[in-house]
């Protein structure tokens, strides 16, 4: 059975659904669906799965715009706005699984407080001032984090390294996230929690696709599980900016 195959069982599996997701790719696709470092969000992180769907179909779905005048009241307008379905191709690479649910992390409390501000000016020109204020904070406090839901729709794509093209690949994720923010699969998010992208696209490809010395990130001196993984951390740290999440599946 080949790679796509297998892991689409696993998916399939309740039990072992969890174990595809280590660490390192829940943090990866929270950072690729929310701003994890203005939220103080750590590990360790937990995938709760209220809905998955294998093999989903996506309807395709365009968008049609226009307006109309009143003859009789120049000033008046009316615009209309249709999404049409089942009438646009199909843009995108294949789905191969839709999550909603949540990640659950840890939240950092921010619970120190200012003790006290200095100011220092460069500059007495009464126009143009020029200075800086340090200010000083108390240490942080002994609270333990606590648990955050971030709740994720993400879309699953399965690929085996063999004749992968990250320049396709890379290309057809952006096109399936302009047809998913069209479609009602994300899950509503709190302003509050700083979404980065409403519908995540992944990205499952196996472990040894970083084997490969053309991913950047590792250097001579480590070993070949150090420069595995620091490949991998290098690729999802930059796919996550680009609303992409990275599962490295062993």
């Amino acid at each position: 059975m080949d790679f796509v195959d297998a892991t689409l069982l696993k998916l399939a599996a309740t039990a072992e659904r969890p174990s595809l997701f280590d660490q390192a790719a829940l943090a990866q696709l929270a950072a690729a669906a929310y701003d994890v470092d203005a939220l103080a969000i750590e590990g360790p992180y937990q995938p709760s799965f209220e809905e998955l769907r294998l093999g989903p179909h996506l309807a395709s779905v365009a968008t049609a715009e226009g307006e109309w005048r009143d003859q009789s009241d120049p000033a008046g307008r009316t615009e209309l706005r249709l999404l049409l379905g089942g009438v646009a191709p199909a843009p995108g690479p294949r789905v191969d699984a839709l999550w909603r649910g949540d990640i659950v992390a840890r939240a950092v409390p921010l619970d120190s407080t200012i003790e006290g501000a200095e100011v220092a000016w460069r500059s007495s020109d009464p126009v143009e001032a020029d200075g800086a204020v340090t200010v000083a904070f108390s240490p942080p406090g002994t609270a333990q984090p606590l648990p955050r839901e971030l709740p994720v729709a993400v879309a699953l794509l399965i690929r085996d390294s063999a004749g992968l093209s990250l320049a396709e690949l890379l290309a057809g994720s952006h096109a399936l996230s302009e047809r998913l923010d069209r479609l009602p699969v994300e899950r509503p998010a709190d302003p509050a929690l700083r979404p980065r992208a409403g519908t995540v696209v992944a990205w499952l490809l196996p472990a040894e696709t970083f084997d490969d010395p053309g991913w950047p990130g590792a250097t001579e001196a480590m070993s070949a599980t150090a420069k595995r993984d620091a490949r991998r951390a290098a690729a999802g740290e930059w796919l996550a900016d680009e609303g992409i999440g990275l599962v490295a599946v062993s």
